[in-house]
């Protein structure tokens, strides 16, 4: 198919192999499955566009370019973006639900009210993003650095984060019902009011965390750090802290809930 000018674009773009150097604005497409290869932000003039089907893609795929790229409102559900450089792109309210964003670039990216229920973003850079509120909804967040990420109200219930670094997130009221924080850093992150019914918090570092007025119905801390931890008004009662490590400034323990654990100092 070759389409002489920008407004020639179908609102249907399923499975095309976009080849632009040019790309113009796609917001509110439907990108699924789409492909794209060499292609810049914005469009600046009337050029040909090639666009082939995405059969005829072979050693290409993996080269994306959209720094900056207006996508919001874009459908962009099960797309293969992995290595994507989507830096300060605008996905506002974008749907990539089970997209691909494996090793993909999102530094900067606008992520308002964007759906990444069960997308795969192990290795991507979210450096200075805002995830807060944002769907991430059984998402793999595998060793993923959040370092200081807002995650407030964001939902995380059934997320893979297991050994993900959210040293000082915020996850003030995040839904992590069923999450996996095995081997996470959590430390000093706030989880108050965080919903974490049913989450395997194994062997994570939770020292100065807050986990104040949070819902702990039956999640896991074996073996967890949780030296200076704050439990004031959490819902810890069917927790599972046998193994767990605390220390003199861990608050809002019972002192039944204390003999489960193992005491240190420092």
């Amino acid at each position: 198919m070759i389409l002489r000018k920008a407004v020639d674009l179908p609102a249907d773009l399923r499975g095309m192999y976009f080849s632009y150097k040019i790309l113009p604005d796609l917001s509110g497409k439907d990108l699924r499955g789409c492909v794209f290869y060499r292609c810049t932000p914005k469009i600046v003039s009337d050029e040909c566009m090639q666009i082939e089907s995405v059969e005829d893609v072979v050693a290409y795929n993996k080269t994306l370019n959209l720094r900056y790229a207006d996508l919001s409102e874009a459908d962009l559900s099960g797309a293969n973006l992995e290595g994507a450089d989507l830096s300060g792109a605008n996905l506002d309210e974008a749907n990539l639900e089970g997209a691909n964003l494996s090793g993909a670039d999102l530094s900067g990216a606008n992520l308002t009210r964007a759906n990444l229920s069960g997308a795969n973003l192990t290795r991507t850079d979210l450096e200075g993003v805002d995830l807060h509120n944002v769907s991430l909804y059984k998402a793999n967040l595998k060793g993923v650095d959040l370092k200081d990420v807002d995650l407030a109200w964001a939902n995380l219930e059934g997320a893979n984060l297991r050994e993900a670094n959210l040293e000082g997130a915020d996850l003030r009221q995040a839904d992590l019902e069923g999450a996996d924080l095995s081997d996470a850093n959590l430390k000093g992150a706030d989880l108050s009011e965080a919903d974490l019914e049913g989450a395997n918090l194994e062997r994570a570092n939770l020292q100065g965390a807050d986990l104040s007025e949070a819902n702990l119905k039956g999640a896991r801390f074996t073996a967890a750090d949780l030296g200076g931890t704050n439990f004031w008004g959490a819902d810890i009662e069917e927790a599972d802290l046998e193994g767990a490590q605390y220390n003199d400034d861990t608050k809002g323990l019972s002192e039944e809930q204390e003999r489960l654990m193992n005491k240190y100092w420092g």
